[in-house]
């Protein structure tokens, strides 16, 4: 069953005429409280918590979610073993979970806590999507502007298949759209190798300007988009794999010089469906580094401009999966997994632990530092 929870505004739910009434009020966008904190989960652990300090409101507490991978056989890149799913658990405490695990492959997340402010309209639940299930519908709680709103989810997979499986990987790649005003609608191509679950939240406000669109790829697309400002508008994706093949997972999203938003696959045979959301607003500060290496060393550190990390996080465009293509063999074909962090107000890194092959990649990642209201 799918839970539901929503925060109320005013003591009533946010309808769309509640929409018109907060935009002449004072209850503007922004958060209230951010907390950076990490989970490692060994080889033999399917979930874990980690303590929380300082906020005050659950029902607008949310989590952002990167990780990497320490796996000691690289032929194993079975996909229940490296999903996470995260979620606020109580009001001092945020949990990861996944739905295997098999020895020699460990996971390390960072999670960024967000406790958005009063004004903020936040509506989180769960999904759920067994082995007979590609489309999966679900109540957001409340009728929102989608124009003013965004979404995200996490994913937890039971399907152990092997990576060169049909059905693997576009069993476990799930995207998440707006259907409607009232509905999620989450969406893969194959089921046959396992079920997959999560939580998912969305967050409202008027000041929001909300952006949302799709377009499919099969490699490489530079796909042009209305011009933006990228100094005040992140990039939030999720996609689905329609095809059988495991080179779905190769993918990375971002914008380019405003006009465009970049996909790279680095294999050509990779056939995806990419839904995005451009997020919009007058008081965010947005920077997008992005890691260019042969992969020769495990972390790289970026110098940004100076962000208040107590209102600053740093976030994957499109999930923490990147794929480098040595040749078609499993032993050769090696998944990444990027683990984003803020080290201070000046530096943010990506972490990566299982660095086998040679080939070069190229990630983005978001750095977004929000107004800070209470």
């Amino acid at each position: 069953m799918d839970n539901i929870y929503f925060s109320p505004t005013n003591g009533r739910l946010l309808l769309s005429n509640t929409y018109q009434l907060m935009r002449s009020g004072s209850q503007a966008f922004g958060v209230a409280s951010v907390q950076q904190v990490n989970i490692t989960l060994s080889d033999t652990s399917l979930s874990g918590t980690t303590s929380l300090t300082g906020f005050t409101d659950l029902s607008r507490m949310v989590v952002f979610e990167s990780h990497s991978v320490t796996n000691t056989t690289p032929s194993i890149m079975y996909n229940a073993y490296h999903q996470l799913d995260a979620y606020v658990s109580a009001i001092n405490e945020v949990t990861i979970s996944r739905g295997a695990t098999v020895a020699g492959i460990s996971i390390t997340a960072t999670l960024f806590v967000v406790q958005f402010s009063s004004g903020t309209s936040v509506y989180k639940g769960t999904y759920s999507m067994n082995t007979s299930t590609l489309i999966h519908d679900v109540s957001i709680g409340s009728d929102i502007l989608t124009g003013n709103t965004f979404s995200k989810h996490h994913i937890s997979s039971t399907s152990v298949s092997r990576i060169n499986d049909d059905g693997d990987p576009n069993d476990r790649t799930v995207s998440v759209i707006f259907l409607n005003s009232t509905t999620l609608r989450f969406q893969r191509t194959n089921s046959s190798k396992g079920s997959v679950s999560g939580h998912w939240f969305v967050v409202s406000h008027p000041e929001l300007e909300v952006t949302h669109g799709t377009f499919s790829t099969t490699g490489d697309v530079a796909f042009g988009i209305t011009a933006i400002d990228t100094s005040n508008t992140f990039l939030l994706a999720s996609d689905y794999s329609t095809i059988q093949n495991y080179n779905g997972e190769a993918l990375w999203a971002l914008w380019t010089d405003g006009l465009f938003i970049r996909t790279d696959s680095t294999y050509e045979g990779t056939g995806e469906v990419v839904f995005y959301q451009l997020i919009k607003h007058t008081g965010l500060v947005v920077q997008q580094p992005r890691w260019a290496t042969s992969l020769t060393t495990n972390d790289a550190s970026i110098t940004i401009s100076s962000v208040d990390l107590s209102r600053t996080i740093a976030i994957d465009t499109l999930r923490s999966e990147y794929c480098q293509q040595d040749g078609y063999a499993e032993t050769t074909l090696h998944r990444k997994f990027f683990r984003k962090t803020l080290d201070n107000n000046v530096t943010t890194s990506m972490s990566v632990t299982d660095r086998n092959g040679t080939s070069s990649v190229n990630v983005p990642w978001n750095i977004i530092q929000f107004p800070l209201i209470s």
